[in-house]
């Protein structure tokens, strides 16, 4: 297993970096803190309505960050499984709550089950939040991942205190991208893109981006996990679910559009608040169904 930041990282929010204090403190710390203090305005909350059948309607907590900042819409890429067979309300609307505390409302825009993908939309028209550019987005990291590279996730797992803090967590890929079933036995319909990892996380977490420590770059979406590891999806995958889209599809972008270019057509693209889930903006598959996959925390 990798070394571990804390779950809390408040030098970080104090600015710190390699060149100061903690030029001193060993790589993990200064990658951490590095990650941290450089994408910390780019990763949100949700909050997510839920239907549970014996206790009525409840709240559940996801991370999510900025992929797309137009002024005009932001785009806010997680991961689908939120939205799934744990009882979203479809067509409820997810509370975003940003770095400075900012909330906003946000609404299905691309779910992709198959890659494990889902983007959000917010239009600041519709909020309170000022100066909207002061929200950056992330890059990706398109180069496939190796065993042993140095991964940062930023999320927010769930606190019992109550606890909303982002949480910087350090590890390194453990084994190379392969292909896995929810079960020993899973249906290769049923089969999605995972990288093994051993950063840790908790509840919360899911959605979360995972950054590859020597460019700053998001290198996939965290998704699942135990105490012993954690998974996350990688960028080819996202960028596959992105050219699946019927938003994509119909427009004149090649197989080589980058995902800054598919994310620039995809808010293009106007869609109504009141959409019902996936359905109004379904993914690869154009089924309009959400995910049933059981994974994640």
């Amino acid at each position: 297993m990798g070394t571990r930041a804390p779950a809390r990282t408040p030098v970080a929010m104090q600015g710190g970096d390699s060149r100061g204090k903690g030029a001193s403190l060993p790589y993990e710390s200064v990658a951490t803190l590095e990650i941290y203090h450089n994408h910390n305005k780019s990763v949100v909350r949700l909050r997510i309505l839920k239907q549970d059948s014996e206790r009525g309607q409840k709240y559940s907590y996801g991370t999510g960050f900025i992929s797309h900042n137009s002024a005009r819409k932001l785009l806010i890429m997680t991961c689908a499984h939120l939205f799934g067979a744990r009882g979203w309300v479809k067509g409820s609307p997810v509370e975003v709550t940003f770095h400075d505390q900012k909330r906003a409302l946000a609404y299905m825009k691309i779910c992709v089950e198959e890659e494990e993908v889902a983007i959000l939309h917010v239009s600041p028209m519709d909020t309170e939040l000022q100066n909207v550019r002061k929200y950056p987005v992330v890059e990706f990291f398109y180069t496939a991942v190796k065993e042993g590279d140095p991964l940062v996730m930023l999320g927010y797992p769930f606190s019992k205190k109550g606890e909303v803090d982002l949480g910087s967590f350090f590890g390194s890929v453990t084994n190379r991208a392969a292909l896995t079933g929810k079960t020993k036995d899973a249906d290769p319909s049923e089969y999605f893109e995972l990288v093994l990892s051993d950063y840790d996380g908790a509840g919360g977490s899911s959605g979360a981006p995972v950054f590859r420590c020597h460019e700053g770059k998001v290198a996939g979406i965290s998704v699942c996990g135990s105490k012993e590891v954690m998974c996350f999806v990688p960028v080819r995958a996202i960028h596959r679910a992105l050219r699946g889209t019927k938003q994509v599809r119909g427009s004149q972008l090649g197989t080589n559009a980058s995902i800054r270019q598919m994310l620039e057509r995809i808010a293009s693209c106007e869609s109504s608040p009141s959409v019902a889930g996936a359905g109004a903006a379904a993914g690869s598959s154009g089924s309009g169904t959400a995910p049933s996959r059981g994974v994640g925390r």
